[in-house]
């Protein structure tokens, strides 16, 4: 049935998601995730007021100084990159970094 979801599409899928996650720093994630909560239980305003909360905080950290310096040094904020070799960036970075170096600042 075309409605039905591939099992092993699915899976490839969530694999890689996970892959990417267990590379993102265990702070970023963790204001991920109080993000979303934060935007299913209240209001648009709440929601904003959260992510601005949790924006500060891990910009208060410095540790996207060094990820974002290699992004910009890979073409990240070019518009051939912008159109065209996003997902290429993102992954390269990505598959330089350890998971277990993943921090950013708090180890909380």
């Amino acid at each position: 049935m075309a409605d039905e979801p591939n099992p092993s599409i699915t899976k490839a899928a969530s694999d890689l998601g996970s892959k990417l996650i267990a590379a993102m720093p265990p702070a970023s994630v963790a204001a991920v995730k109080e993000v979303v909560d934060a935007s299913l239980a209240g209001t648009l305003h709440d929601a904003l007021v959260v992510e601005s909360a949790a924006l500060a905080r891990l910009m208060a950290t410095g540790g996207h100084r060094e990820p974002m310096t290699r992004f910009l040094a890979a073409g990240g904020q070019t518009r051939e990159a912008e159109t065209a070799r996003m997902d290429e960036i993102v992954w390269s970075l990505v598959r330089d970094r350890d998971p277990a170096d993943a921090t950013d600042g708090d180890d909380r």
